[in-house]
């Protein structure tokens, strides 16, 4: 007997059975195909809603070292980021991590790598647009050329308005640490965090000198006397440093500016 010819019989075999047969016939002929379509309509709706509900970021920003509390500081800098670049929330994300941390004087451990690797790979994502680090932490970063040329994102004006707190490097200098670091040989020697720690402190930092250098570019914003931050203790006794990722998603330009304006209010 054909196939066809047996599932008809079955079928008519069924006809007048009472309900729960039919309902045990068809799980028994039919569940494997009911599973599976169960399945690819449940992971279907999770894609579907995916989809709907991902919105497009706006901003993406994160505060290395920052002293920060779980006491509203990021939803508030978020409404303001927002505010000000005419954002609306619930169609676009505005993403500020505060609370990365790295161990004073360089990466030494798994949790260490683990969130400096989760840097690298924002940034080649074009998914970093901004960080504000302790002095040291810029500084290696700064090295790495992480951080774009402020000429090539901010206005002269804007410049002028900043000129007392710009972060500048030599490029010359940076160029050559370049070519040592791209040596098979080289191998970065973390440093003593007690110490990194005395250099940062405010009465103690002394910011690099432009004057002083063969081709100096500004790559960071120094966050002295920020009103945000000290209402927040972020950085207690330390300025921090604001700068642009090199790769950062270029429509991301006015909220990352918005940002830098709310974090240099005294």
């Amino acid at each position: 007997m054909a196939v066809r010819d047996e599932v008809k019989a079955e079928r008519d075999k069924m006809k007048g059975r009472p309900l729960k047969d039919r309902l045990e016939y068809f799980w028994e002929y039919y569940k494997i195909h009911t599973i599976v379509g169960v399945v690819l309509l449940v992971i279907a709706f999770s894609i579907g809603h995916s989809i709907l509900s991902n919105q497009e970021d706006a901003l993406n920003a994160v505060f290395v070292n920052a002293d920060a509390l779980d006491d509203g500081a990021s939803e508030e800098l978020t409404e303001q980021v927002a505010r000000r670049s005419n954002i609306k929330t619930d169609e676009k994300d505005v993403n500020i991590d505060l609370f990365r941390t790295l161990s004073l004087g360089g990466p030494v451990n798994q949790t260490d790598f683990g969130t400096a690797g989760r840097f690298q790979a924002q940034m080649q994502d074009h998914a970093l647009d901004v960080m504000v680090l302790d002095p040291w932490y810029f500084t290696y970063y700064t090295n790495q050329t992480t951080f774009m040329d402020l000429r090539n994102i901010l206005s002269k004006e804007e410049l002028e308005s900043l000129k007392d707190r710009l972060y500048y490097v030599d490029l010359v200098e940076l160029k050559d640490l370049q070519k040592k670091m791209a040596k098979a040989d080289y191998q970065f020697v973390p440093e003593e965090p007690a110490k990194v720690l005395q250099g940062e402190l405010r009465e103690n930092y002394k910011k690099p000198d432009p004057d002083r250098m063969q081709d100096p570019a500004p790559v960071g914003v120094i966050l002295s006397d920020s009103a945000f931050i000290k209402k927040h203790k972020l950085y207690e006794g330390v300025d921090p440093i604001l700068g642009f990722v090199n790769l950062m998603d270029k429509s991301h330009k006015k909220a990352a500016k918005a940002l830098l304006t709310e974090l240099v209010k005294k």
